[in-house]
C-alpha cells in the first residue's frame, strides 16, 4: 500500500508525516515534516536532495526509514555532511529503523544527523595517489604510470625535471571513493604527493583521459607554498580538449589578492572568471567540472569540509571530448616557495560537482 497524504503521528508531537513508497525528491513543502519509508513497502528506495531548490535558512526534515534500505542522495551545489563526523559525501544510506534530520545550517550547507546512517562510496574512475613510490624521487613517465590507475599516455616537461619530486603526504580523503573494486576510505592511509619548487617554471606531468567524455570532475588537493606579493602566475591544473586543445586551468596568482581564478580560451580568447582570494600556505580541496558541450563549468574550493567558494566560468563549447589532464605549473610563474598537489581524481562517468571533499 502506498500512502501519500499526510497525517498526524500518535503522541501529540504536531509534526506532519507523510509516508513515501516511491523514489523521491524532497521539496520546500517538506520542510518540517517528517517522510517515512514504511514498513509495508519492502524496497530499496532513493529519497534526493537538491541543494539548489531554494531552501530558506535553517530549514529542516526530517525522515525515517522502516523498512528494507534507504539511500539519501545529495545533488546540486551545496554540501550534505554527516555529523558529529563531519564527512561530506553525496549519497548515504540509511539502515531499516533509521531516524534522521537534515539541515541548512548555512547557506547550501547541510548537514545530516541521526541514527544507523552510512556513507556510500563515491565512485571515480582515475586516482593518482602515488603511494607505491619512494619519497625524494623525480617525477618521471615511469613512476607517474605506476603510482596511477586508468591513467595513461604520462609525458612530462621537461623530461628530466628539475624540482619536481614525490614526496610524504599530508592530507587524507574526507569522503569515501571506489574505483572498480579498490576502495579508498575516508580518513584512509596517507599518499605521496607531487612537489613543484616554484622556481621551476614550465614544469609539469601530463596524463590521457580516455576519448568519449565531454564534462568531467577532478579532484584533490593543493598546498599553495608560493609567496605573497611576487606578482607571479602559476598554472596548477589544467584540461585540454583532445581535438583543438581548448582549456579551463586552474591558476594561482600571489600578487594582490592573492586568488585563484579560472583561465579559458572561448573561440580562442583569454578568458578569466572571477577571483577566489585565497591564502598563501593554506591547502584546499578543489573540486573542477568543465563541460565542453554547454560551454559553461564550475569550481568550488574547501577548507577541509567547509566551501570556500563556488565560481562558474566560460569555456569553449566545442563539443570535443577531453583530453588531457596537465598538473604542475604550465606557466611562466618562478618565485620561490613550493606548491603541492596530492591524492587527485576523476569522474568523468557521472561528473559529480562537488566531488568530494
Amino acid at each position: 500500500m502506498k500512502l501519500e497524504q499526510p497525517i498526524r503521528p500518535s503522541g501529540g508531537s504536531g509534526i506532519t508525516e507523510v509516508s513515501k513508497s516511491t523514489d523521491y525528491t524532497w521539496t520546500t513543502a517538506d520542510v518540517a515534516t517528517r517522510t517515512t519509508h514504511p514498513s509495508s513497502d519492502n524496497n530499496a528506495r532513493t529519497w534526493t536532495l537538491n541543494t539548489d531548490l531554494g531552501f530558506s535558512a535553517n530549514a529542516s526534515l526530517l525522515g525515517a526509514n522502516d523498512a528494507n534500505t534507504l539511500t539519501i542522495a545529495k545533488t546540486g551545489s551545496g554540501t550534505l555532511a554527516i555529523q558529529p563526523s563531519g564527512l561530506t559525501g553525496n549519497s548515504f544510506t540509511v539502515a531499516s529503523g533509521g531516524r534522521f534530520a537534515m539541515t541548512m545550517e548555512s547557506a547550501g550547507a547541510w548537514k545530516l544527523y541521526g541514527s544507523s546512517i552510512s556513507p556510500v562510496n563515491i565512485p571515480i574512475d582515475m586516482i593518482v595517489d602515488l603511494g607505491n613510490q619512494t619519497a625524494g624521487t623525480a617525477v618521471t613517465v615511469a613512476r607517474m604510470s605506476s603510482g596511477s590507475t586508468a591513467f595513461t599516455g604520462w609525458t612530462i616537461t621537461p623530461d628530466p625535471t628539475v624540482g619536481f619530486t614525490i614526496e610524504n603526504g599530508s592530507n587524507r580523503f574526507i569522503s569515501s571513493f571506489q574505483l572498480g573494486a579498490t576502495n579508498y576510505p575516508a580518513g584512509g592511509t596517507t599518499n605521496k604527493r607531487l612537489a613543484l619548487v616554484n622556481s621551476n617554471a614550465a614544469t609539469y606531468a601530463t596524463g590521457s583521459i580516455p576519448s568519449g567524455h565531454k564534462t568531467l570532475t577532478t579532484a584533490g588537493f593543493i598546498t599553495l607554498g608560493a609567496p605573497a606579493g611576487d606578482f607571479d602566475i602559476y598554472d596548477l591544473i589544467t584540461i585540454g580538449g583532445a581535438s583543438t586543445g581548448s582549456y579551463a586551468i586552474i591558476q594561482l596568482f600571489n600578487g594582490n589578492p592573492y586568488s585563484i581564478n579560472i583561465e579559458t580560451n572561448p573561440g580562442g580568447v583569454t578568458t578569466h572568471s572571477d577571483s577566489i582570494t585565497v591564502s598563501q600556505g593554506s591547502t584546499l580541496w578543489y573540486s573542477f567540472h568543465p563541460n565542453y558541450t554547454t560551454g559553461i563549468g564550475t569550481i568550488q574550493l574547501f577548507s577541509g569540509a567547509t566551501l570556500v567558494a563556488t565560481v562558474s566560468f566560460s569555456m569553449a563549447n566545442t563539443a570535443e571530448d577531453a583530453g588531457f589532464l596537465r598538473i604542475g605549473n604550465a606557466e611562466s610563474g618562478n618565485g620561490t616557495g613550493t606548491n603541492y598537489f596530492e591524492n587527485w581524481i576523476v569522474d568523468f562517468t557521472n561528473a559529480i560537482q562537488p566531488l568530494g571533499p
